[in-house]
């Protein structure tokens, strides 16, 4: 009784149905923009440029320092002599502690220039790096039309050439039983064979590639698929459904792509590396030139024989 629903249970699960494996284009895009090495590093980019911008606009603050050292000087002479020379230094022959605080304000009041094309390039860094983090958005999603329109059309082959076999096979097994009774040639029963054997290599060489086109699909998700159990789903018929931007520069089948070359994101980060360079030029003919700046600073001193930061 025992071994007998242990049987039943192994046999339940034998004919439990088996989950098919659901991929959409629109979950296949957003999963690819989330996982993407390259445009985690243009984010990472496109911030530091940010940044870069607010480091190069503090050039027109004032800096505001402060320091403070305590030293301690020991009499080495045992009070033999009430002063040292050293260099052009004198130091008292007595044990103390000397103390130190100081607080300077300073501001660059004119430098020919200089802090404006520096804060001009890092301008043109933050709007380039902008157009990159754009430029490699715009690639993923054209490869991931691609890549999702290749697979959904092995995915629909495969569907085909399988329905087709199945057929072919069951007119192979009518054409025999026909032969037997001889109703049908040899050839006849032949070329039907040949044919579903044509069709089954076409299949093989389908699933084949459709196999590599789903490992690049995991590249981008970092999931595996199972080719068996695969079930791909057709492009969206509404594409406000797709996670482009409505100024989308993702084109499917039903727009019209109008991209022209002198504005495509190549030629502006182009234009954008010439400005920094020219900027960089103009900024080398400067940077030696004198600069007039302000600089104040107030120093507080204190000492004592016995007590550390002393008052």
């Amino acid at each position: 009784m025992k071994g007998l629903l242990v049987a039943l249970i192994i046999l339940n699960f034998c004919i439990l149905p088996v989950k098919a494996d659901e991929l959409s284009f629109n979950d296949f895009l957003s999963t690819a923009l989330n996982n993407s090495y390259k445009l985690k590093i243009s984010q990472l980019d496109s911030k530091v440029a940010q940044k870069g911008v607010k480091e190069a606009r503090s050039g027109y603050y004032p800096t505001l320092s402060g320091f403070a050292t305590t030293e301690r000087y020991n009499d080495l002479t045992n009070g033999n002599s009430q002063i040292t020379a050293v260099g052009n230094e004198i130091l008292l022959n007595r044990s103390y502690y000397q103390d130190m605080a100081a607080v300077g304000l300073s501001y660059n009041v004119f430098d020919f220039g200089v802090r404006r094309k520096q804060l001009d390039i890092a301008k043109a860094d933050d709007k380039q790096k902008s157009y990159l983090l754009q430029k490699d958005t715009r690639d993923l999603k054209l490869d991931a039309v691609d890549i999702y329109s290749d697979a959904l059309s092995l995915y629909k082959q495969s569907k085909i050439k399988t329905e087709t076999l199945a057929l072919q096979t069951e007119l192979v097994d009518i054409n025999k039983r026909l032969r037997e009774n001889g109703e049908l040639s040899e050839v006849d029963l032949l070329d039907s064979e040949i044919l579903a054997s044509e069709t089954k290599t076409e299949l093989d060489e389908v699933k084949n590639s459709l196999s590599k086109k789903l490992s690049e699909i995991s590249y981008y998700t970092n999931k595996d698929y199972d080719l068996n159990s695969l079930n791909l789903s057709d492009f969206p018929s509404d594409l406000s459904t797709i996670p482009v931007d409505a100024d989308g520069l993702v084109k499917l089948s039903a727009e019209v792509m109008t991209f022209l070359p002198e504005k495509s994101f190549e030629a502006k980060v182009y234009d954008l590396e010439v400005l920094k360079k020219q900027k960089e030029y103009e900024i080398q003919k400067k940077i030696n030139f004198p600069k007039i700046r302000f600089d104040t600073r107030y120093n507080f001193y204190g000492s004592d024989p016995s007590n550390f930061l002393a008052e």
